[in-house]
């Protein structure tokens, strides 16, 4: 896709940004959590400037970088492994905490705003798609000699 088209410049900006703002909250790092989504925002990165530069690889990446979006899975007190800073989920919760400190944390559960973001990456790439396919041409039919 040409970044000249507004939905992909749209959807590399938003990239930019999301993957942006959560690498600079990524210090300190305080869990495991911390890591996944620096790594999930390093692969937004990839895929947006991918995309802007109009390489043909932004698809797979901002499709995974999606989809990692969608489930949320909680496994420590730092939180969702792969939260953005938008999000838009329903959750279940399990902590323990002792004196008052959360000890231990688990959680699994469903963003919404991932599923959202995976339905207009999909169809920014299938208008992309038909833009790009060769049109389909007859040749004029041989000269007799």
């Amino acid at each position: 896709m040409s970044p000249r088209t507004i939905p992909g410049i749209i959807l590399a900006v938003y990239t930019l940004l999301i993957a942006a703002v959560t690498l600079y909250g990524f210090f300190p790092v305080i869990g495991i959590a911390d890591y996944t989504r620096a790594a999930l925002a390093l692969l937004g990165i990839m895929g947006a400037m991918l995309l802007f530069f109009g390489s043909a690889y932004w698809k797979p990446l901002l499709i995974c970088w999606s989809i990692a979006q969608i489930p949320i899975i909680i496994v420590d007190p730092s939180g969702d492994l792969t939260r953005q800073c938008i999000f838009l989920g329903i959750s279940s919760t399990e902590s323990h905490s002792v004196n008052g400190l959360i000890t231990s944390m688990t959680g699994f559960g469903i963003n919404f705003w991932g599923v959202a973001l995976l339905v207009a990456t999909l169809l920014i790439a299938r208008h992309s798609r038909k833009k790009t396919q060769p049109q389909d041409s007859t040749l004029p039919p041989p000269s007799a000699p």
